[in-house]
């Protein structure tokens, strides 16, 4: 499966000259908004360390499990239809261990990689209220620009 985000008058051209050049029949399927970026990736990453290092009852790789779990998982399952339809087929009777383990490698369940650039916002925003409220100071990403 081909993923394109379409930004401008051009990057739209281009996607319509490689849909007139397919053998028919084929499917589209259009998604509103783009791709999380690399930086919300990035910050993920290091909330997952700085949570981890600061309650020191747990892994970066185990806040992540949870991280995707509680807050990733609820948005798609909210959001996504086929996640949805997926989840509740697939894992929905899972014991919670068996689902934490899903979210990690080896597994590695996509769920932060399937949303989009609000999505992953939203995600990061669920996130920062988790862990705030108990006391954990994490980066900003205006703190990164400036250090």
């Amino acid at each position: 499966m081909t993923t394109r985000i379409i930004r401008t008058d051009e990057d739209l051209q281009a996607l319509t000259a490689l849909l007139n050049a397919r053998k028919r029949p084929f499917t589209v399927q259009v998604t509103t908004g783009a791709n999380r970026t690399l930086e919300q990736n990035q910050l993920a990453f290091l909330w997952y360390r700085e949570v981890a290092e600061q309650m020191g009852d747990r892994t970066a790789t185990e806040v992540r499990a949870h991280c995707k779990l509680h807050h990733g998982v609820k948005m798609l399952v909210t959001e996504n239809e086929a996640f949805r339809a997926a989840w509740h087929a697939r894992f929905l009777r899972w014991e919670y261990e068996a689902k934490l383990e899903l979210m990690v490698e080896p597994l590695d369940l996509p769920v932060t990689r399937l949303m989009t650039t609000k999505q992953l916002t939203q995600y990061l925003d669920a996130i920062a209220d988790e862990f705030t409220k108990q006391g954990v100071v994490l980066t900003q990403p205006e703190d990164r620009r400036a250090a």
